[in-house]
């Protein structure tokens, strides 16, 4: 608003120099004026291009968030498929009868345990490592996402000029791009074993991460406005 109320103001001052005689400075008013709308037109290109961006990064977002939700539901899938373990129910007089047919077994092999039980312990054992290095993979996995979080919330705190903000939303589109790379090239390792509708997903990906590349591209090719 302020620049076309510079513009009228500088047509109106060319038209009385105009009518003053004064040439020279009605020319240089109406190439003032003419400096002044092409900022207009720039500033415009530049507001077309915030919109796009902001509609690619929704799209990004929504695809991560079908994504996420995919993931879980796999989960719990898999989680349903897997049997649990029978539980036997053993009386009381089966129990006291096994204990004295143990008690026996073992006193006559000098207390000594059969080969299955040894085994069956060290399986009990490993399976408790391998539980307890998962859960320390989720914690440095959530302690991680918890400080780059962090970190981005603070960065943006700190920017204060438009350079600044133009070169936080570089790396956060490069942040994008790296997530959708990753995710086609373990598409690509999955389609052979995936139904047809999870074509049409990876191709929408694709087409998102071209609009990522392609935006970026603006950013780091064209001259950034400064109007003083």
């Amino acid at each position: 608003m302020r620049l076309s109320e510079a513009v009228e103001k500088l047509r109106r001052q060319a038209a009385v120099s105009v009518q003053t005689g004064k040439e020279n400075d009605a020319r240089e008013l109406l190439f003032q004026k003419k400096k002044v709308m092409q900022a207009m037109e720039k500033l415009k290109s530049r507001i077309e291009l915030f919109d796009e961006l902001a509609a690619k990064l929704n799209e990004a977002i929504s695809v991560k968030e079908s994504l996420l939700i995919s993931n879980m539901a796999l989960d719990l899938e898999v989680s349903e498929i897997k049997a649990p373990t029978p539980v036997r129910i053993v009386s009381p007089t089966e129990v006291s009868q096994n204990d004295t047919d143990d008690s026996q077994h073992l006193y006559m092999n000098n207390l000594e345990f059969p080969e299955d039980q040894e085994l069956q312990v060290a399986s009990d054992s490993e399976g408790d490592i391998h539980a307890e290095n998962e859960l320390k993979c989720h914690e440095e996995s959530f302690s991680k996402k918890k400080s780059t979080g962090a970190d981005s919330v603070q960065s943006s705190r700190e920017i204060s000029t438009f350079e600044e903000f133009m070169d936080h939303l570089d790396q956060q589109l490069n942040k994008i791009e790296e997530e959708l790379g990753t995710f086609l090239r373990f598409s690509n390792l999955l389609l052979g074993s995936k139904e047809k509708p999870e074509y049409s997903k990876v191709q929408h990906a694709i087409e998102i991460l071209e609009g990522v590349r392609h935006t970026r591209e603006r950013f780091t090719f064209e001259p950034l406005l400064t109007v003083a």
